[in-house]
């Protein structure tokens, strides 16, 4: 049981994985009630006698039908199917159109009857004249012996029972000889006569069989006879045995299907004819029916309606716009099953828009899954499932065509030779402009190099002023360049740049020797220098442009070659690869067009069988040996087979140039001896051989091993490489690639000839990261074996260890680029800083090894870097580092350190800090460096430093000069450093007398140090200052050196001089220049005017009372008045001091001041006296009026007349009464 179960569930898995569909007409179709509906209405009307079903082919017609009858059982009693159909030939007419199998009218109406007949049991319409071959079954003719002979023996017992007795008797006796009792004997012969009649019954269906004729015949008066012998139509002649066969039968229903596709519109009027006689005869019980299947347009409008009573219109079930949809359906269904196919919605909806009839779409998919099981499947290929499709559809739509494909042969077949031929005049022609453009650029080249040879003999010429020709330029006596040597194409015209004055030997064009001294021989060779490198610039550029378009169209080439058929029509159109006779099969394009078809399409069709070689493999063989060159491309099947062939002496031929036929000698091992007479063929530096390898190498899977056999039997493949002019920087790059890392580093070294792949590394800053893909280890090997020094290199996406190895190992110039670099693999966050503080970034950084590079590189680093432009920011710690390292390295380098000084924006703290720690032997060179710190004020202002400096080399002219700069500021500097010895030496210094009296506060020392060790204007300031202490021995010193500072030795010791002042002489001019001070206090002043006032008076200190508020006593009055020249001073002088006169001196005054004052001055009698009325002259009126004087006054207003004007006005005055005095 249980193994039962199991052959079950096995069956059963397998129908559910089977993906199959078969073509025939489906009996349940989906949203098709409507049809149903109106086919059961028109068949149940009784007027309706002609049905049709119209639709296009495939749209489901025979579906509708079947359907039809399945619902309906009663009406499939009654129904009959008849097909006719015809079909195309496998041949076309001489138009180009497929031909069809064409029937006579007597054949399809033949036919008609043949299945009418053939559909119903012979027994049914026994009167028929039509005869078919039937099945008789031998036990009924036995079944039918035996009853006739019980029948027989039935009427023989009733009417003949003596002859009935005597059998029997007869029997019994026989079997009693035997032994056999009667009944057994009766019952033995009774079986034996069955056998008989067993052996009679199948005697007779044997002979039956062998005079019937397997066909129907026809009864002789209805032998068809040809069209043009006999006027009646089959039809007609056999009416009366299809009225028979309706009346016989119950068959009311005929469906007619394919009709339409015989194109024969005769046919459904002799159907019509035949639908109304039936229907007319009253033999025949009920309607006959008759339902067309047919297309659309079988008829007019006006003939459709008429010839059928009812028509129902059929949408098709698929067609171009949703065929994609049933495909998908189709593949969704499988997928249910278990049963992926790898085929995309895309494709599908790409391709579906072809496939417009069920039937076809069913058997692509049908044949897609019998190929696929077979080709795919069974030999385990690796093969594209949409690919696999596209073929079958194709194969459906187009079978002649692929048949053909699979003879090789035909449309498909032409389209891939039509690509082969595309692509090798497409070549042919980038190979004539690639020669084209290098004779160009050849000759540019020549060109250029006979420009920049006739600018550089301009040059030379225009330095001798055009009196010759020169043929050497003097460095000096040891060192010059000849001529010729300048001449030369790789003279770096660099090394004339650092040249000044030079002397260059020529000869006169009288043909002597003769020598010029050129003293301004850079700037002739600026400006031819700059000539040059612009033309070599613009030439580069031209250059540049013309590789460009040369490699463009070798990689063109490379490409080109293994481009498919898809590629190469969307790049270049249909019209121009395809032939014409390909390019009207507008399915094949498409599928082409798409990449369905490709170049693989061989695998999808056929077994895979491996014999002999191939008729291309024998045409190449036969090429080589007629020395005959072929496509680079030629397609070879059975290499080793071809090689094999081939003799050793025709490798060495170019017609053996054949990229599948190399690719296999690398392939393989054998054939060492063939495969390096090709390598050394290909080695020989010729213009084919490297277009040969140029394409080959870009499509082999073992570049490897290619670029190791040519690198060991070609000494100079780099310099070829390198200096092909026609070779652009990628693809040079791309060999450099290949050489590194698949060729040793001793090989390397050894191709490194004339450093031309060491240069090219250096000279190119994105050399590492185009050699990113290759092992850092064989990177670092070619870095250390070449010796590469970078002066630029581009870091990103580069191996970390090779950067490493690199910036480690000092395989760099000491550069700001290459600073840059390591910066930026190190913290790249850091490099802003390196514009303007490089080195103190790069200390920051603290990668030791740079620091290590730079420090033993000091100078090149600073004159190199640390002195440019921007770079003035640096910490300065860090430059006092580089100070001091410099000075340690090299003490004759003061000039660049004083640079290093002057070009960084610093300001030392502490100036100990730079160099100070050196010893005396520095002396020099750190007095030189501190001294240009203190004359850029490059250190911070404050006494320690001062002091520092003066510790070490005492006062100087620059520390004078520093301090007197910075004056102002150090004298609001509070100094806690500097003691008695230095303010003594500063004192006596030839400091600037500003700036020595703004510093004096800020010395702290007691004065003892003799007057005439310092110069009079210091001593006027220690005065002023108070530095020096008041005393009479010091007063006495000073005016034994410098007798005009002592009144300003009293004046800025005021209490200390009015103390001692009787012990210190006096004199006028003392007296007047103290008095006459603004520094002197005006009570100091009253004392020295009651003193030395009356004694030492003069006429400054006389005037200089009427400047003062003192008090003074009469006698100093009465001096002063003596000493005032004119009566208006004194005026002013009695108005001033009024307050200390009595009467008397009035009245002195008033003598003497007539004019201002008449009659003030006569007291000798009562009278009246006028004087302006003024503040001064009310005061004086007050003062007069209390001293007795004048007895009263009165202020007065009077009238006033100018003769001079003759004008009158008004004036003011005072009326005094002067008070007579006795005598």
């Amino acid at each position: 049981m249980e193994r039962i179960r199991e052959v079950i569930n096995k069956r059963i898995q397998e129908k559910k994985k089977n993906e199959f569909t078969d073509l025939a007409p489906i009996d349940d179709i989906e949203n098709g009630a409507e049809y149903l509906k109106a086919l059961h209405w028109a068949i149940k009307k009784e007027k309706v006698k002609n049905i049709a079903l119209a639709g296009p082919y495939g749209a489901g017609k025979s579906s509708i039908i079947d359907t039809y009858l399945k619902k309906h059982r009663i009406t499939r009693r009654k129904a009959l199917r008849v097909s006719m159909a015809t079909f195309v030939e496998n041949k076309t007419d001489k138009n180009g159109n497929p031909k069809k199998i064409s029937l006579e009218q007597d054949e399809i109406e033949l036919g008609i009857l043949k299945q009418l007949f053939y559909k119903v049991n012979y027994k049914k319409i026994p009167q028929s004249r039509y005869r078919k071959l039937h099945k008789i079954n031998w036990k009924r003719v036995w079944g039918y012996l035996v009853l006739i002979f019980f029948v027989f023996g039935i009427v023989e017992f009733i009417f003949f029972p003596d002859t009935f007795q005597m059998i029997i008797k007869k029997i019994e006796v026989a079997g009693g000889k035997f032994g056999l009792k009667g009944m057994v004997s009766n019952s033995i012969f009774l079986a034996f006569c069955v056998g008989i009649l067993a052996i009679i019954a199948r005697t007779y269906r044997l002979v039956l069989f062998r005079f019937k004729v397997n066909e129907v015949k026809l009864p002789a008066e209805t032998v068809l006879k040809n069209s043009e012998t006999a006027a009646e139509t089959v039809f007609n002649k056999n009416m009366d045995e299809i009225v028979y066969f309706f009346e016989e039968t119950k068959y009311r229903i005929v469906f007619f299907e394919d009709l339409d596709r015989l194109e024969d519109p005769s046919i459904f009027i002799h159907l019509r004819e035949l639908n109304i006689l039936l229907n007319n005869y009253d033999g025949i019980k009920g309607r006959i029916v008759f339902v067309y299947a047919i297309r659309d347009d079988i008829f007019t409008d006006t003939d459709r309606t008429k010839f059928f009573e009812f028509i129902i219109p059929v949408i098709p079930i698929i067609n171009s716009t949703n065929s994609g949809e049933i495909f998908l359906q189709k593949l969704e269904e499988s997928e249910k099953k278990g049963i992926v196919h790898e085929i995309s919605q895309e494709f599908i909806l790409d391709v579906s828009p072809y496939v417009e009839d069920m039937r076809i779409l069913q058997n692509i998919y049908n044949e897609f899954i019998v190929y696929k099981e077979t080709i795919r499947t069974d030999q385990e290929l690796k093969l594209s499932d949409e690919t696999m499709m596209a073929l079958i559809i194709f194969k459906n739509l187009y079978p002649r065509e692929f048949a053909e494909l699979q003879m090789e042969r035909g449309v498909v077949k032409q389209a891939f030779e039509d690509k082969q031929r595309y692509i090798s005049e497409q070549c042919m022609q980038w190979r004539n402009e690639i020669d084209e453009l290098t004779q160009k650029l050849e000759k540019y080249h020549d060109d250029c190099l006979e420009q920049v040879k006739e600018l550089k003999t301009a040059m030379l010429g225009a330095m001798v002023d055009w009196q010759g020709i020169p043929y050497s330029i003097k460095k000096n006596y040891w060192d010059k360049y000849s001529v010729s040597k300048i001449m030369e194409d790789s003279f770096e015209l660099l090394q004339l740049a650092e040249l000044k004055d030079v002397e260059i030997e020529y000869y006169t064009w009288n043909s002597y020797q003769s020598v010029k001294s050129v003293n301004n021989f850079q700037e002739v060779f600026k400006r031819y220098y700059e000539r040059i490198k612009n033309f070599q610039f613009v030439q580069e550029k031209g250059v540049c442009s013309i590789k460009g378009e040369i490699e463009d169209l070798k990689k063109n080439i490379h490409e080109l070659s293994g481009w498919s058929l898809k590629k190469l029509i969307e790049k270049f159109g249909v019209h121009n690869v395809l032939s014409e006779k390909v390019v009207e099969n507008k399915l094949l394009v498409f599928m082409l067009r798409r990449g369905y078809i490709d170049e693989k399409y061989a695998n999808y069709i056929n077994y895979f069988k491996g014999t002999s070689i191939t008729k291309e493999d024998m045409n190449y063989i036969l090429a080589v040996k007629n020395m005959e060159k072929l496509p680079y491309n030629y397609n070879l099947t059975k290499v080793g087979m071809v090689i094999q062939r081939l003799q050793p002496y025709e490798f060495e031929q170019k017609s053996i140039f054949n990229f599948i036929l190399l690719e296999y000698l690398l392939s393989e091992e054998n054939d060492d001896k063939k495969r390096m007479i090709l390598i050394n063929q290909l080695s020989d530096r010729t213009v084919e051989s490297w277009e040969f390898i140029d394409e080959f190498i870009e499509q082999t899977q073992y570049k490897a091993r290619l670029i190791q056999l040519l690198a060991l039997c070609w000494p100079d493949m780099w310099n070829d490489i390198v200096q092909n002019i026609s070779i652009t920087y990628e693809r040079k790059i791309f060999y450099l690639q290949l050489l590194i890392d698949n060729v040793d580093t001793k090989r390397l070294f050894e191709l490194n000839d004339n450093n031309n792949m060491s240069g090219f590394i250096e000279e190119n800053p994105d050399i590492l990261q185009q050699l990113s893909s290759i092992q850092d280890q064989k990177v670092i090997s070619l870095i250390e074996i070449l010796g590469i020094i970078f002066t630029n290199v581009s870091i990103e996406n580069v191996s970390e260890e090779v950067l490493r190895y690199v910036f480690e190992n000092q395989y760099y110039e000491l550069n700001d680029t290459m600073i840059r670099r390591i910066v930026e693999f190190e913290n790249d966050t850091m490099l802003s800083g390196l514009d303007t503080r490089n080195y103190t970034t790069i200390i920051s950084l603290g990668y030791e090894p740079l620091i290590k590079y730079i420090q033993e590189n000091l100078k090149q680093y600073v004159k190199g870097i640390i002195l440019t432009p921007n770079n003035t920011k640096e910490d300065v710690k860090q430059v006092m580092d580089l100070l001091e390292r410099m000075l340690e390295n090299d003490p004759e380098e003061t000039k660049i350190c004083l640079e290093l000084v002057n070009h960084e924006e610093i300001c030392v703290d502490d100036i100990s800090e730079c160099c100070g720690k050196f010893d005396s032997d520095f002396d020099k060179d750190v007095k030189i460096l501190w001294d240009e710190l203190l004359d850029k004020e490059k250190v911070s202002l404050k006494w320690e430093n001062i002091k520092c400096y003066w510790d070490r080399y005492k006062i100087t002219q620059e520390l004078l000069q520093y301090i007197e700069t910075n004056s102002e500021q150090l004298a609001c500097l509070k100094n806690q450093c500097l003691k008695k010895e230095f303010a003594e030496e500063f004192i006596t210094s030839a400091i600037d007398d500003s700036a020595f009296e703004k510093l004096l506060p800020q010395l702290e020392l007691e004065f003892d140090i003799p007057i005439e060790t310092v110069e009079k204007q210091k001593v006027e300031i220690l005065i002023k200052k108070k530095y020096i202490p008041f005393d009479i021995k010091k007063y006495d010193e000073i005016k034994e050196v410098y007798p005009d500072l002592c009144p300003d030795f009293i004046l800025y010791n005021q209490a200390e001089y009015m103390e001692v002042m009787e012990k210190i002489p006096m004199g006028e001019t003392l007296l007047e220049t103290l008095l006459l001070s603004s520094v002197l206090d005006s009570s100091n002043a009253e004392v020295l005017l009651n003193v030395f006032g009356e004694n030492y008076m003069t006429t400054h200190i006389a005037q200089y009372l009427l400047q003062i508020d003192v008090k003074i006593s009469i006698s100093v009055f009465n001096t002063a008045w003596t000493y005032l020249l004119t009566d208006e001073i004194k005026n002013k002088l009695m108005l001033k001091y009024c307050s200390i006169l009595n009467a008397p001196d009035f009245e002195e005054c008033f003598s003497e001041l007539s004019k201002i004052y008449p009659k003030f001055g006569d007291r000798s009698k009562r009278h009246n006296a006028e004087m302006a009325n003024t503040n001064e002259n009310k005061k004086l009126a007050d003062r007069l009026k209390e001293v007795g004087y004048i007895t009263s006054y009165t202020e007065q207003e009077k009238d006033d007349f100018d003769p001079v004007k003759g004008t009158g006005g008004k004036k003011n005055i005072i009326s005094c009464w002067i008070k007579m005095v006795k005598m």
